[in-house]
């Protein structure tokens, strides 16, 4: 096979852009939330959906997995140099970018501080510790000071490193072998809820991303056996279909209530671990969408819609830049204007920058880690590795 057609990247499937648009959406909205108070049934009711934060972070791993796994599985080679080139562009560099934004936003003014979520941030001077910390990325460090998002990126990182890894999961054929890895996620989950290597930051210990790679294999699942679910789903009816995405709507959005369960049971003795409970149920309701997604990909629906492809677009720029333009904004005004038009104010602003961020910075930097990647590979072709995913 000619070697431009084996480094030709898939489409697009623009339904799964959407659906990550709206996930990016309801992290916003979630931090939001985050500086106001609101009546808890919230939190308890279908509304929880659009503020589903965690939940969004999970589906963004299963994705980054599918993703991943979808742009390798017809090809008949791995080179690591071009694959994690182009990863540290695509990922990294946007990211460095939204650091140096918080920091430049810290020096303009950042005196203020609260409890609330926007106002929380920046609330330790930044030392040249700080910065090495935030440079290097993969390390367990206090994720929470310049941007709490970043903690995700610190498992997308680390597990962009060990990528070869979830490809030989993925190949796994000995049943012995995938009791092995379940046995290793469990083991991790147990390990985190027993508060064995802590995390520095938010959720960003070592042990998390071994705990996190299931979700990244998820999505590599996704893909193996895209076209028997596809049919499948396709085969369903209109009704069956209609009842298949209202259950994995209410499991994305009650499955952190099964916390309140463990509660209620404390003699099963399973309340700390009622993460990985939560995450499985959010995993299993993601691949429902993701596979809905995919099957309605080349019909007409609400996922093709001018915003959602939008809100898609830029989801990873507004992911990175919500966070430090609100809280300037929060910083500056709280004592002038409410919170509530305070974030009337920021709001559309952060998603102007994250556009113009998605333009300049996002795009251009993906678009350059691939040539280098494809220049890097051609001179270390012999690191090329057979794959059969």
């Amino acid at each position: 096979m000619p070697e431009e057609v084996l480094r030709k990247h898939k489409p697009r499937i623009q339904t799964l852009d959407a659906l990550r648009g709206i996930a990016a959406v309801t992290v916003v909205i979630a931090h939001c939330s985050g500086n106001f108070q609101y009546p808890s049934f919230i939190d308890k009711s279908p509304l929880y959906f659009f503020k589903a934060a965690h939940e969004a972070v999970v589906f963004f791993f299963i994705l980054s997995g599918y993703v991943l796994v979808y742009q390798y599985k017809s090809k008949s080679y791995f080179n690591y140099l071009e694959f994690f080139t182009a990863r540290v562009f695509r990922i990294y560099i946007p990211y460095i970018a939204s650091i140096g934004l918080s920091l430049l936003l810290y020096y303009l003014g950042a005196n203020f501080i609260d409890d609330t979520f926007f106002g929380s941030l920046w609330k330790s001077p930044v030392t040249s510790e700080t910065i090495i910390n935030h440079l290097i990325l993969i390390t367990n460090f206090d994720t929470n000071q310049l941007n709490h998002v970043i903690w995700s990126l610190v498992h997308e990182m680390r597990l962009s490193i060990l990528f070869p890894l979830i490809l030989i999961a993925l190949s796994f054929k000995s049943v012995s072998y995938k009791i092995i890895f379940v046995i290793l996620c469990i083991a991790s989950g147990i390990i985190i809820g027993k508060e064995i290597l802590p995390s520095l930051g938010y959720l960003n210990s070592y042990i998390h991303t071994l705990y996190y790679f299931w979700l990244f294999v998820a999505g590599g699942l996704i893909v193996i056996n895209q076209s028997s679910l596809v049919i499948k789903y396709s085969s369903l009816s209109s009704l069956t279909k209609v009842l298949l995405l209202t259950v994995a709507v209410i499991i994305y959005s009650y499955s952190h209530t099964i916390i309140y369960v463990f509660m209620k049971l404390p003699r099963l003795g399973l309340l700390e671990y009622s993460f990985i409970f939560e995450d499985f149920l959010t995993a299993i309701a993601a691949s429902i969408l993701i596979v809905s997604a995919i099957a309605v990909s080349k019909e007409k629906s609400i996922l093709q819609h001018p915003l959602l492809l939008f809100f898609g677009k830029i989801s990873y720029s507004l992911y990175l830049v919500h966070i430090p333009i609100l809280a300037f904004f929060y910083k500056q005004l709280h004592s002038d204007l409410p919170v509530s038009i305070i974030i009337l104010i920021g709001l559309p602003i952060a998603i102007f920058i994250a556009w113009i961020f998605n333009m300049i910075v996002e795009r251009n930097s993906a678009k350059l880690g691939k040539k280098i990647g494809i220049k890097l590979s051609k001179a270390g072709s012999s690191l090329n590795y057979p794959i059969a995913t």
